[in-house]
């Protein structure tokens, strides 16, 4: 996995130009606060996909 919520990492722009190393690897995001990000390490999840309520309507916020 590269992210939380799914996103590919490896295929944004962020990770050249920000020097993002992922929301894995980061306590505060410098696109902020990202609530998918808070939600997965409040259920001690590592991504969206291990949560028994996939998808759900806070992710689907995230890719609207």
């Amino acid at each position: 996995m590269e992210s939380r919520c799914g996103i590919l990492c490896s295929k944004c722009d962020w990770k050249k130009t920000e020097k993002c190393k992922g929301c894995f690897n980061i306590d505060n995001p410098f696109w902020g606060a990202c609530p998918v990000k808070g939600c997965c390490e409040e259920k001690k999840l590592e991504h969206c996909g291990e949560c028994t309520d996939f998808p759900c309507t806070q992710l689907n916020k995230v890719f609207r």
